[in-house]
């Protein structure tokens, strides 16, 4: 499935935002990170969206080309900086010649594409020899969120009768590392670049649901939300012990590097 973002545009940075002070503390770990790899390093984001990431970093000087599927998204990066040149296009097919980039730059992406594998072919087609791929994500220390998914998952089959969504390959930034090495890439551990407390409620998910907000939302049929609502809302109520306690957890923004070998793959 190809996620197209246009449905969530307007409200996509104020439910995916990073804190401020930990926002800074990205944009300055990833600023490092970059330049080790070119005192001053031109830098392709693949799903740049509204340019969460890319507008600080392009802000702080960083030479920064962004990809996106989604029309609206880019419009609104357009109006928010217009120094982050933005180009309508997916993933794996990037339309760049070849070593265009030191560094191509993923956060929270790869899990939307339809094929990860070709989409990172794609990325180390477009690097220079030296360049780099740079892998974010945010991770969430054990809370209540963790059995949220699969709660709302058996509600939503048991009134629709068929799956939220189609099992995906893999599930984290972790584990699409394990198809660089074939690539002719080594990847370094994972750099904790910010870490900050991060508060939800079970009303909050409703709302989540109710308003398609997150990705794993829009498989589910429009007439089949108020009966799903309907039986969650008591379901997470006894879960998290009301649907106004607020549960928190630790969010780290986590970065893996991955440059090309010395040996080649076998």
């Amino acid at each position: 499935m190809l996620y197209n973002y246009d449905r969530v545009a307007d409200t996509y940075d104020a439910t995916r935002g990073i804190p401020p002070g930990a926002h800074e503390t990205v944009t300055d770990g990833l600023i490092s990170a970059l330049r080790e790899v070119a005192p001053d390093p031109r830098v392709l984001e693949v799903g740049v969206g509204t340019g969460r990431i890319a507008v600080p970093l392009a802000e702080m000087g960083i030479r920064l080309t962004g990809i996106d599927i989604s029309r609206r998204m880019l419009s609104r990066l357009h109006r928010r900086n217009q120094g982050v040149a933005a180009v309508l296009a997916e993933a794996a097919r990037l339309p760049f010649r070849e070593g265009s980039f030191d560094a191509v730059l993923f956060v929270h992406i790869l899990h939307l594409v339809p094929d990860p594998e070709a989409t990172l072919r794609a990325a180390a087609a477009a690097l220079r020899p030296a360049g780099a791929l740079l892998l974010g994500q945010t991770t969430f220390s054990p809370s209540p969120v963790h059995e949220i998914r699969p709660l709302l998952d058996r509600t939503v089959e048991e009134v629709t009768g068929r799956p939220l969504a189609t099992p995906r390959r893999f599930v984290d930034t972790e584990q699409y590392t394990t198809l660089l090495p074939g690539m002719g890439f080594e990847v370094t551990g994972a750099r904790v670049l910010a870490t900050w407390r991060d508060a939800s409620t079970g009303r909050d998910t409703l709302a989540d649901v109710a308003e398609r907000r997150n990705s794993n939302t829009w498989n589910i049929p429009e007439a089949a939300t108020p009966a799903i609502l309907a039986l969650l809302a008591p379901r997470l109520e006894a879960l998290l012990g009301g649907l106004d306690r607020v549960y928190e957890s630790e969010a780290r923004f986590e970065l893996r590097v991955a440059r090309r070998s010395a040996q080649p793959p076998h």
